[in-house]
């Protein structure tokens, strides 16, 4: 689904929809702004306005939603909240949180805000137990996702790609964090705990998409997130 024409606006940035699933769901290469900001704390956020005057549609059709017998004919919002917005030469990759019709001087546009996934995500999970960890940054940040998302007794809140690989992994950029620390913790939300975590030492953090391609599974990709960590001396990465 092609929202926008190629032919008038080569020189936009083209802006990638994805649905709950990651699947994408429209290119929009025309709008009359946009104002993106990442963070290297995953706090970064982009706001969009496009022009209703052109007539664009702002449905799909969502296969996978069609009930012919309650007559449901899949149509849904291509900027619903809680659909993803990425592009290719910006490793930040946001989630949709807020929409409205808006009355300008040149006609109504449809304007949409979206913030970072990155404390979206990892917020998702509260720490189930309570207790003490002393150790590494990097022991304790990757403890926390792999009890959290990947390996939790209950399956319901671990993350699988199709393929069976940890749909949420870790990355460390630059030098390990070999950093030792001593920290109580009691049902702390898991973004909360690492970004508290990594502000000790000035660490960044940012979760990106990877779309890896494999034909067998549903779109023809499979989508992972990565938890990228940064040194300081590598945040500008």
């Amino acid at each position: 689904y092609l929202l926008g024409d190629l032919t008038m606006n080569s020189h936009v940035i083209d802006l990638y929809v994805l649905d709950e699933k990651f699947r994408i769901i429209a290119v929009v290469d025309y709008y009359l702004s946009l104002s993106w900001h990442p963070n290297m704390l995953g706090e970064g956020e982009a706001e969009i306005e496009i022009p209703l005057t052109t007539g664009y549609d702002l449905e799909y059709i969502a296969n996978d939603q069609i009930d012919l017998n309650n007559k449901d004919d899949g149509k849904r919002s291509i900027f619903a909240r809680n659909h993803y917005i990425f592009r290719t030469d910006d490793e930040m990759v946001t989630i949709i949180t807020y929409t409205e019709t808006r009355e300008t001087d040149t006609g109504d546009v449809y304007y949409i805000k979206a913030e970072d996934i990155t404390k979206k995500i990892l917020n998702k999970r509260i720490v189930w137990k309570k207790g003490v960890y002393s150790g590494t940054v990097t022991s304790y940040v990757d403890t926390l996702i792999r009890e959290n998302f990947q390996e939790s007794p209950k399956k319901e809140r671990n993350l699988i790609a199709p393929n069976g690989q940890y749909m949420l992994q870790t990355v460390w950029v630059g030098d390990a964090g070999d950093e030792k620390l001593t920290l109580g913790y009691d049902h702390d939300s898991v973004g909360d705990l690492i970004e508290t975590i990594l502000n000790n030492w000035r660490y960044g953090m940012r979760i990106t998409l990877e779309r890896l391609s494999d034909s067998r599974f549903e779109d023809g990709v499979i989508p992972l997130l990565k938890l990228k960590v940064y040194r300081p001396s590598n945040r500008s990465s």
